[in-house]
């Protein structure tokens, strides 16, 4: 089994499309499409934020050609993606708490964002900080990966960013579920950030942004039992699932060089006074 892991992608036909400059995000579905035949894959992990424009035909032909598990975040068609099922019968919107397993890795699953009030908006669902963690709380040693839209806090984030509720939130429910790797989205910046969650013990955070912007995602193939990280078609790191469990310090030391690497040659690019914003930000998503 091969599983293609994407978060925002952002699929937006109207007038919402304004805020990705340059950018068109009406070809965010069809370029999902091509990814996964592309990677050969036959299940795909939605991390939330697929968009508001993916109408109920849409759904039903993505999940004609593969298994789809999905999050909602905040820039979801809630109560579409709440009626839409796969092939099987099965739904397709994960339950906060659901557990799955494929091939041995259990994957848990926590909806939506974390807002002080927990009010909806967009009729989404939102949680405040203590229904986030309570979810967490039942999946507590049962699950290898925990796929939520919201991201923990990892040492290469932004300080403000790092004290945030939600970002603490995510942090929190990620030390008491205690898998060995999360899965998230939300923050929108970069394909994708790898790198261990702040004061955890042992945990590897992985972001992704699939939107046509940044189009990172992760294919997990559950037979060879690795993880690779993609932009757009180009691969760009890769690592053992066993690994993870085994040799969680030699992990991190590798995920370490590579974020130092990409550090030092982006601070090159940024220092060069010729670089304007536009190729300072191309120059990012090639690096990582």
């Amino acid at each position: 089994m091969k599983i293609l892991v994407v978060s925002d992608i952002h699929y937006e036909t109207g007038k919402r499309r304004y805020h990705l400059q340059g950018f068109d995000e009406a070809k965010s579905l069809p370029w999902l499409r091509q990814t996964a035949e592309a990677r050969g894959v036959d299940t795909i992990i939605n991390l939330g934020d697929l968009g508001d424009s993916v109408t109920r035909q849409e759904w039903d032909e993505l999940v004609r050609d593969y298994r789809v598990y999905s999050l909602y975040g905040n820039h979801d068609n809630y109560h579409l993606l709440k009626r839409v099922k796969n092939v099987d019968g099965s739904p397709l919107l994960m339950n906060d708490g659901d557990v799955r397993d494929f091939y041995g890795q259990r994957f848990g699953f926590i909806n939506g964002i974390v807002t002080h009030t927990g009010k909806q908006k967009r009729r989404v669902p939102r949680k405040t900080p203590e229904q986030f963690v309570k979810v967490a709380e039942g999946l507590r040693d049962k699950v290898d990966f925990l796929c939520m839209h919201e991201s923990p806090p990892v040492a290469l984030y932004r300080k403000k960013l790092l004290g945030a509720e939600n970002v603490l939130a995510a942090k929190l429910a990620a030390d008491i579920a205690a898998p060995k790797i999360t899965l998230s989205g939300h923050l929108g910046f970069g394909p994708f950030t790898i790198a261990p969650i702040i004061e955890s013990r042992d945990i590897l955070s992985i972001r992704i942004d699939s939107g046509q912007d940044n189009k990172g995602y992760a294919v997990i193939d559950t037979r060879q039992k690795d993880i690779t990280l993609y932009q757009d078609t180009m691969p760009k790191y890769k690592f053992s699932i066993p690994a993870v469990r085994e040799r969680m310090a030699d992990v991190i030391e590798n995920v370490n060089k590579f974020n130092a690497e990409r550090n030092r040659v982006f601070s090159s690019l940024a220092r060069d006074s010729a670089v304007d914003r536009t190729a300072t930000r191309e120059g990012l998503v090639k690096l990582v």
